[in-house]
């Protein structure tokens, strides 16, 4: 046991950890997520729940989307507060809102906070409908 423990030792560099941040840059995502409807709004449920937790666990969230995507983006604040308590705010007032927007085949979505600060976003490339 001794001799397993003491080999995690190896892959660590000698001296002390810096102080701070030590990845400042964590880059960008390099590939598109192409999905068809039901997996992006699974997809976005998903993040959501991560994201109103950290953020705004059991608050009001007011959807604020476009007309192609209004009843979706409510649909996913409802199942998201299934796990992390939020609910859908039927006014603005000071809480946060979740945009949507359709533009072309992509589905945009953004958290912004009370006080307009972007705390999460992400778009989705939707599959064509089949036929």
């Amino acid at each position: 046991m001794l001799i397993m423990l003491s080999g995690c030792g190896l892959f660590l560099p000698d001296g002390k950890a810096p102080e701070g941040a030590i990845v400042t840059n964590p880059g960008t995502i390099i590939t598109q997520l192409v999905l068809d409807r039901r997996k992006a709004l699974d997809y976005f449920i998903d993040e959501l729940i991560r994201e109103t937790m950290l953020h705004c666990p059991g608050g009001e969230i007011f959807v604020d989307a476009d007309a192609q995507s209004t009843e979706a983006a409510i649909y996913i604040v409802r199942r998201t507060g299934e796990l992390s308590g939020v609910s859908h705010a039927v006014n603005p007032g000071n809480t946060p809102r979740l945009l949507s927007r359709f533009s072309g085949n992509n589905w945009e979505m953004e958290l912004i906070s009370a006080s307009g600060k972007s705390l999460w976003k992400r778009t989705v490339s939707l599959k064509p409908r089949s036929r």
